[in-house]
């Protein structure tokens, strides 16, 4: 169902959806590889989660008391790297992150989730548009 309500009318015809539900645990990280067949379109790749609730909200440093963090970086250049919502760093503040960027044909991006401290195992979501494909392994 998801699949054929996010292509919307302006999307080029080679419009292509991965999505992924996943649990992660206190200081893990996992990763998705995504194989890049043009550089014509952009790719965006889109964390979320629902945050548990923090019961000490009003004494803490931060709002969230789950931080993931969404990161990208070129297989074969892993100095070509993209961090979300415009930043230059990970995002310790939103519980949604997106990576927007124009990918290079033919080449594996790898898509990090790492996660902090946790206080219980984590729910979230990914999901990834442009011209490609998920991999199932690491190359």
């Amino acid at each position: 169902l998801l699949a054929g309500v996010l292509p919307l009318s302006s999307t080029q015809d080679t419009f292509n959806l991965f999505f992924q539900e996943s649990t992660i645990t206190s200081s893990e990280s996992t990763v998705v590889c995504y194989y890049s067949t043009l550089s014509t379109y952009s790719m965006a790749v889109t964390l979320a989660w629902y945050d548990l609730y923090n019961d000490d909200y009003a004494s803490a440093t931060k709002q969230l008391l789950h931080d993931l963090d969404l990161y990208i970086y070129a297989f074969d250049d892993p100095s070509e790297e993209y961090y979300p919502n415009g930043g230059s760093s990970a995002d310790e503040d939103n519980n949604v992150e997106k990576i927007y960027f124009t990918p290079r044909a033919n080449v594996v991006y790898v898509i990090q989730v790492s996660a902090g401290v946790l206080t219980a195992d984590q729910d979230f979501a990914i999901a990834v548009t442009g011209d490609g494909r998920a991999l199932p392994s690491v190359p």
